[in-house]
């Protein structure tokens, strides 16, 4: 789930490089829309914390609520410190910073699998 669509489209090219099938999103809404669809054939969510309409956090937890086993992983191009501040992290929560690097990417999306 992301806005941004270029961010979009190079995470989809990495992910689907190896060998993930990608649902995307531009936004919570759609995001939500489209997991209530597929909810079964999900197994993480990657989105963007920060988001107009549904922020990631308000999107996880509503998916939660559908299906309190979905794994996700936040990604935000603010640092770990602003996002901190802004309370929009508890501890435990899966997060990586943008750029993403296609190599830290797959790392983390194996490590909130595996979790």
């Amino acid at each position: 789930v992301e806005d941004d669509r270029a961010v979009r489209d190079i995470t989809k090219i990495t992910l689907e490089s190896c060998g993930y099938t990608v649902l995307e999103a531009i936004d919570g809404d759609s995001a939500l829309t489209l997991f209530r669809e597929k909810a079964g054939q999900i197994h993480v969510v990657l989105t963007d914390i920060i988001m107009p309409k549904k922020d990631g956090r308000a999107l996880a937890e509503e998916m939660r609520r559908l299906r309190p086993e979905v794994k996700v992983l936040f990604m935000s191009g603010y640092t770990a410190d602003i996002i901190d501040q802004k309370g929009l992290l508890e501890p435990g929560m899966h997060f990586l910073s943008k750029p993403l690097h296609p190599e830290k990417l797959m790392q983390k999306i194996r490590e909130v699998l595996q979790s």
